[in-house]
């Protein structure tokens, strides 16, 4: 028995189990192939921002959209994994879920290359053996036209649209660091994995938040063109305009 259709004679009659199967299959793969179309749409049509001085090409092979952009004298490609990061996180996939897994090679502690990979996306920084910040390169596929349209949406408009108040870091791809300024002052900053090596040599920075160490008053976030700060206070009676801030 099956699922009765009507024929053009104006006749029903049932449709055996093996073609309802092939119906049902043949509405799966149309569903399917207008994704890819939406996809490949949707990914022509993505222009990045001149800033980030990106390419985004269709890989119709895979049926994959990539994004890549290289941090050599470019700092909003510098920065920009925590905001991908941020920006999927808002539509729903967020990289911290059961299905997504990230892997760091050679070794978590010192990692040239960091891959987070979800069902609807997937990112690589990597450093090229060179552990320097320039030398990193990012590059994001995008599996699905719901994670096209969510980054072509923010990243063509003139800034990426970050959650209000503190910032949000997401291990392992960028890790919570701070530098306290004095007795009064915390910096708190996301550092993409691979670039932890290369902060460390090249600043006073601690693992952890500065909420844990003293500063537990959040006051405000400064662009520093390199990355975001927050900045942190001991004491609620501070204000902001007693901070000196430098690059």
């Amino acid at each position: 028995q099956g699922l009765a259709f009507w024929l053009q004679s104006g006749t029903w009659v049932a449709m055996p189990g093996f073609l309802r199967f092939a119906v049902v299959a043949l509405g799966a793969v149309g569903a399917d192939i207008a994704s890819v179309s939406n996809a490949q749409a949707d990914c022509r049509a993505f222009q990045p921002k001149k800033s980030l001085n990106a390419n985004v090409s269709w890989d119709a092979e895979r049926s994959i959209c990539k994004f890549h952009c290289a941090a050599k004298d470019n700092l909003s490609c510098m920065t920009l994994p925590d905001g991908v990061v941020t920006i999927f996180k808002q539509v729903g996939m967020d990289s911290q879920r059961a299905s997504c897994n990230t892997t760091m090679l050679p070794t978590s502690d010192d990692p040239e290359v960091v891959t987070t990979t979800c069902p609807e996306w997937s990112m690589v920084l990597d450093a090229h053996g060179e552990g320097k910040m320039g030398a990193m390169t990012v590059d994001i596929y995008m599996l699905a036209d719901n994670a096209v349209k969510a980054l072509k949406n923010a990243l063509q408009t003139q800034t990426v649209s970050f959650e209000a108040g503190p910032m949000w870091c997401a291990p392992p791809l960028t890790i919570a660091m701070y530098k306290t300024e004095d007795d009064e002052w915390c910096e708190q900053f996301c550092v993409p994995s691979p670039l932890i090596p290369w902060v460390k040599q090249h600043g006073d920075v601690e693992w952890g938040h500065c909420s844990k160490h003293g500063y537990p008053h959040y006051d405000h976030t400064e662009d520093m063109k390199l990355f975001k700060v927050d900045l942190w206070k001991s004491s609620t009676l501070l204000t902001s305009s007693l901070l000196p801030i430098s690059v």
